[in-house]
């Protein structure tokens, strides 16, 4: 049962409304409502904007009381109470990840029995609700827009040992402000799910079942026994991109996925390929990718978030692979291991064939030779550059003949994006020719355009105005714009241009030239040329001042030294470069002319340059050849970062020429093998160090890193292994620890030292060095041994006197034994007076009993109403006595009337501490039979034992 709205938390926060996930908040809630948690909208006092809170509420485990707190329902404490353990953990590693496209939680508090998290509801819609007013689905494009940044958040998740499990269109958030928020996250709902089944609770099924999400969660999620990692959210990830592009779910496989070891056959893959293979929404380029994301045995899956997005970005760094052989195939010499963990999926990096050849030696090292055609790092990596290879001739042989039909229609002449190269001047969104000269660095089109994408998304779809992504001309004609304009807005100006372009052909309104795209087109053209100005500018007033100080440089020396040839040099290419963005300025051409003249002053020019078009060419060439070769000798030397520096500055000069890009290419594969080789040992080193010093948690952190780089390394993984199993042992001694540490701490509390003492044995059977339980478990003895002291020397003072009360007592007896025997003689004597009075007519009144024998042994003794359980039933055991674990019996005399009464009620023998004077008094109040002499009732002693006894 939810909290009531108008209920303040936390002196904070004010409910205004549960919010329903299956039902009018399915769209908007994706916050693992459930069976698990419940989420309410709320008001938040120190805030602007409103709040969401999840409230702890497993509710197969707790129930809430007409007061609103929440208990854990009996002998499921333990469970509840490590659920809230787990949810308040979740919580704080979700306060102490840095990255600007996860949801972070902003505050945490335990109320009303329960635990909660708060987080900022910022306007917007979930990635489910825009797909559910835009038709359904989106593009391609659209889509892996909005990914990008959910995966970023993803890896980051992964990277400080997190799980999402609830990765789906729900849990990607869309503001307002064109921001991508991850949420909704449920990997404590799957853990608490799988212990509750292997405890077998009532309900755990169910609970199970819930933490899924039909069409999206991946086999192993439904299965108790299942391991999960980040292949969990990279498979839910791949299903989120195939539902948002083609507006349907994947068909659900069997929640029995296939045993590592048993590879014969994949459950459920045919029926993936096939859902791809129908997906006429999705490029060919992009579904092997999605295929291999979607391997129902994790380890033939994609092993991490970063390793997806970069194969969305570039498909054609996936080698060419069969996903059966892959995951039938075998690590050379690598033992079975139940982790998935370890799978030799495409990481990262390694999809692209960096690091291949010395992760091929260890591996050699390590296992012996690869087998060919196992799905290797050695394998990736020619397949990578293969791919790569043919990609390139591929976009090229189309590229001439979209030219060769009708014409370029980009007013720039780049060349396709490459891959292995930086982004910037060569991406597709990427605006090189507008930014300054000193400014062409970086600036891809997919970093721009990042959260306008989300952006035009959330304004697109939330406003209705399409009823179908491609439903008809008119609609894509107001995408396009819609899409032109926010790129435009982002200054995102050439990609804005392209979509312009698409829109005006489209354009049935107006004729060309006219129209708002038009004048939007114009305007782009204006800026283009505003910046080609600024960057002319630049560029001759860097040659201008270059070209005085070496003049001065001259002067001064009288003679044509390096220091001033070398600054000629350098203010020729300054005017070279003026002359990229004004080919014809007869300025620049001037100084270029005059800069050659004073560089070969003496000297008769041999064919002068009939025009300045001619001189350009050939300043250009020197240039480009200077740059390449010094390229090619920093090459040759190994000194790869000044040879990326020359090759950079030759491309400058002849953009597509083709030695250069592959001389750049390989410079930079060999430079990233490099780094993430050494980044490689860098994480082992520190891993290793980590296991040697037990902090496990930091080592498994260390060795995650390293198997992102080398993705596949069965080295890594069995470290993996062992450190998940040793944490695992050591989070199950760690619980056992707690709770006995926990029950004597309670025990004590309640000064029941022998158990307490107990518990504190058992926690240090878990933690045998904790100082806490060693000196808890002495100060319960110390308590143990007094209160046995204490009771010895009680004992001893109880038998002392009752040793004296036992021989006084006799003593009392056979004195009124004595008395007994002669007021016997007198009665008698009496009775025969009486009888001879009575046979004279005349008659007395019977004594009092006061007067009457009290006799000790009779025809049948007294008797306790009910018998002994009747006495029993009125005696409560003293607390003092239970505390100090005092027993034993107590001897109880009293002398019960004729009538049944009880008088002279005497402890003969007894233990002290409250049980002497609990059992006399259980005497005094208990309902006796009188005894019986000849048929009659009479006086008489009667002498009970109480028995004292802890359960």
């Amino acid at each position: 049962m939810p909290l009531p709205a108008d209920t303040t938390l936390n002196d904070r926060y004010t409910i205004r409304r549960t919010l329903d996930p299956g039902g009018e908040d399915a769209g908007d809630a994706g916050l693992a409502a459930g069976a698990f948690a419940t989420v309410y909208l709320a008001d938040d006092s120190d805030g602007d904007a409103a709040a969401i809170l999840t409230e702890y509420v497993p509710a197969a485990l707790s129930e809430r009381t007409d007061d609103g707190e929440l208990t854990p329902r009996d002998g499921r404490e333990e469970l509840f109470e490590q659920g809230m353990t787990l949810f308040r953990k979740e919580t704080g590693m979700l306060r102490e990840i840095d990255h600007p496209n996860l949801a972070h939680p902003i505050d945490d508090f335990r109320a009303r029995g329960t635990a909660f998290r708060a987080g900022v509801h910022p306007a917007g819609a979930s990635l489910a609700g825009a797909l559910q007013k835009n038709g359904g689905r989106i593009d391609e494009e659209a889509a892996l827009e909005v990914m990008r940044p959910a995966l970023g958040a993803l890896h980051a998740l992964h990277r400080e040992g997190g799980v999402h499990a609830g990765f789906a269109p729900a849990a990607i958030y869309l503001t307002k402000k064109r921001k991508v928020l991850l949420r909704g996250f449920r990997g404590v709902q799957f853990q608490l799910a799988r212990r509750m089944v292997r405890r077998e609770v009532p309900g755990a099924e169910e609970a199970l079942a819930e933490a899924t999400i039909p069409g999206i969660s991946p086999p192993e999620q439904s299965d108790s026994e299942g391991r999960r990692g980040p292949w969990t959210d990279v498979y839910a990830a791949a299903a989120t991109f195939f539902r948002a592009v083609t507006g349907r779910r994947l068909p659900e496989v069997s929640a029995n996925a296939p045993s590592e070891q048993d590879a014969s056959e994949e459950p459920g893959q045919a029926e993936i390929a096939e859902a791809l293979a129908g997906a006429e929404e999705l490029s060919e380029e992009l579904k092997p990718v999605l295929e291999r994301a979607l391997a129902q045995r994790p380890r033939g899956r994609l092993q991490s978030a970063q390793a997806l997005l970069e194969l969305l970005e570039d498909p054609s760094k996936l080698p060419e692979h069969s996903l059966s052989e892959g995951s039938r195939s075998e690590e050379p010499g690598a033992v079975e291991l139940e982790d998935p963990e370890g799978a030799e999926g495409a990481g990262a990096s390694a999809i692209a064939g960096a690091g291949a050849s010395e992760r091929d030696e260890t591996r050699v090292e390590e296992a012996g030779e690869e087998d060919e055609g196992t799905w290797g790092p050695a394998s990736i990596a020619a397949a990578a550059a293969e791919a790569a290879r043919q990609e390139k001739e591929k976009a090229r042989n189309q590229r001439k003949k979209r030219e060769a039909e009708e014409g370029t229609r980009y007013e720039d002449d780049q060349p396709a994006a490459r891959a292995g190269r930086r982004r910037g001047a060569d991406d597709e969104d990427g605006d090189e020719r507008l930014l300054p000269v000193s400014n062409r660095v970086a600036m891809g089109g997919g970093v721009a355009v990042l959260l306008v994408v989300a952006g035009l998304l959330f304004s697109g779809l939330l406003g209705g105005s399409t009823s179908s992504a491609e439903g008809s001309a008119s609609a894509r004609y107001e995408r396009l714009v819609a899409e032109g304009d926010s790129l435009f807005e982002a200054s995102a100006y050439q990609a804005a241009a392209r979509r312009y372009r698409e829109a005006e052909d489209l354009d049935i309104e107006n004729a060309p030239g006219e129209g708002r795209v038009s004048e939007r087109l114009l305007m782009i053209e204006q800026l283009q040329e505003a910046v080609e100005e600024e960057n002319y500018r630049r560029a001759m007033t860097r040659g201008d001042s270059l070209m005085a100080r070496a003049e001065r440089l001259v002067d001064g020396e009288n003679e044509f030294g390096e220091s001033a040839r070398l600054l000629f040099e350098q203010a020729r290419e300054a005017y070279v470069t003026a002359l990229s963005s004004r080919p014809d300025d007869s300025t620049a051409l001037a100084r270029v002319q005059s800069v050659r003249n004073t560089l070969n002053v003496g000297e008769e020019e041999s064919g002068q340059q009939e025009d300045g078009e001619t001189t350009l060419e050939e300043e250009q060439q020197l240039l480009f050849e200077r740059y390449r070769d010094g390229g090619d000798e920093a090459f040759a030397n190994e000194n790869y970062e000044e040879a990326r520096r020359q090759f950079n500055e030759a491309l400058g000069y002849q953009p597509d020429n083709t030695y250069v890009q592959d001389k750049l290419e390989e410079i930079e594969t060999r430079i990233s093998e490099a780094q993430q080789q050494e980044q490689y040992r860098r994480y082992r080193r520190r891993a290793d160090s980590l296991v040697e010093a037990g902090q496990l948690e930091a080592a498994k952190n260390e060795y995650q890193l390293a198997l992102d780089v080398n993705p596949g390394d069965t080295a890594v993984t069995r470290r993996l292994d062992e450190i998940a199993e040793r944490q695992e042992q050591q989070r199950e001694r760690q619980e056992q620890y707690q709770l006995h540490r926990s029950r004597g701490d309670m025990r004590f509390s309640e000064s029941n030292f022998q158990q307490a003492a107990a518990s504190y044995r058992k926690a240090l059977d878990q933690r045998p060095d904790d100082d806490y339980a060693q000196r808890r478990l002495r100060e319960a003895e110390q308590r143990l041994a007094e209160a046995k002291q204490a009771a010895e020397d009680s004992a001893n003072q109880q038998q002392t006197a009752n040793q004296q009360q036992t021989a006084d007592q006799q003593q009392a007896a056979e004195q009124q034994q004595a008395e007994s025997q002669q007021a016997a003689g007198q009665e008698q004597t009496a009775g025969q007076q009486q009888q001879q009075t009575a046979q004279q007519g005349g008659g007395q009144e019977e004594p009092s009993e006061s007067e009457s024998k009290i006799y000790e042994v009779t025809d049948q003794q007294p008797k306790v109403v009910g018998g002994r359980s009747a006495l029993y039933e009125n005696i409560s055991y003293p607390e003092e006595a239970r505390q100090q674990g005092i027993e034993g019996r107590v001897f109880v005399r009293a002398t019960i009337g004729k009538d049944g009464s009880v008088r002279n009620v005497k402890v003969q023998r007894g233990v002290g501490s409250g049980l002497d004077t609990e059992a006399a008094r259980a005497v005094r109040n208990a309902e006796f039979e009188p005894a019986v002499v000849d048929g009659e009732p009479v006086a008489a002693y009667r002498t009970l034992m109480v028995r004292f006894q802890i359960e």
